[in-house]
């Protein structure tokens, strides 16, 4: 199991599994990890994958910092991943993550029953961009499915 777990970790910055590269050693450069690697392979977005995330976010959450809520997206799923599938996927081949998807805001939220004038009442939620939401999604149903099933391909 701990060889799927460092595979996962052998990641170069393109998004492509790099063989005789580990994620637990410090010296990348001398380094000839002993485990099986897969071979080299793109991670490729499809447009299904993205309606498949669509279809999974929940409706009635708040809009990301750009104004765009769930209820949108899920109002014209098809027209929406066709266009965000080169997007998701550019970013991906380029391993630059625009800012705006890395970045969120954080609302704080109070706790039931407790005195809103304590600071220590209150949980803090973090909005983030929802496109970005989208992006990690598929990439943890891939690093999911490969380290349940053990399947060759992310």
């Amino acid at each position: 199991m701990i060889h799927m777990y460092v595979q996962f970790f052998c990641w170069d910055f393109d998004y492509r599994i790099v063989p005789n590269k580990c994620a637990l050693c410090i010296d990348k450069h001398r380094h000839s990890c002993s485990l099986n690697l897969l071979p080299t392979k793109k991670l490729v977005i499809t447009v299904e994958d993205i309606l498949k995330m669509i279809k999974s976010l929940k409706s009635g959450k708040a809009a990301d910092q750009d104004g765009i809520c769930t209820e949108q997206l899920k109002m014209a799923p098809g027209e929406i991943a066709h266009v965000l599938q080169p997007i998701l996927q550019n970013i991906l081949d380029e391993a630059n993550i625009p800012q705006s998807l890395k970045t969120g805001y954080k609302i704080p939220i109070p706790k039931a029953g407790k005195d809103l004038l304590e600071c220590n009442n209150y949980r803090g939620i973090t909005i983030t961009a929802l496109f970005g939401k989208i992006l990690e999604m598929i990439i943890l149903d891939r690093v999911a499915t490969y380290i349940e099933t053990g399947a060759s391909e992310l």
